[in-house]
């Protein structure tokens, strides 16, 4: 998580997320770079959880947009509309709260 949270916090990239999102319908150089900013943002999260899975330890029906989600979605809803830092706590919670719905 730590991954997508310093980022988040010590640049301009939710600004950048934001903008991609809002224009990305109607300029297709935008929408791909959206879809590229979105996979790379995901793709640690969702390389753990999918290990998980592959041993039994996760919902075997979780997909990557649903980690994504459940994990990153509550961190960049702090940082976006409160617009406060995000602590370890922050994540720490994050990350338990999408275990106890997706721990078999």
């Amino acid at each position: 998580m730590r991954v997508f949270v310093d980022p988040l916090q010590s640049s301009k990239l939710g600004e950048v997320l934001v903008s991609a999102m809002d224009r990305s319908s109607t300029d297709p150089r935008i929408q791909a770079m959206h879809d590229a900013m979105t996979a790379i943002s995901r793709r640690p999260v969702w390389d753990v959880a999918k290990a998980a899975i592959e041993q039994g330890h996760l919902d075997p029906s979780l997909t990557e947009g649903i980690v994504a989600a459940h994990t990153i979605g509550p961190i960049l809803y702090a940082r976006l509309f409160d617009r406060r830092d995000i602590s370890d706590r922050d994540i720490e919670r994050a990350v338990d709260a999408f275990l106890a719905a997706y721990t078999p």
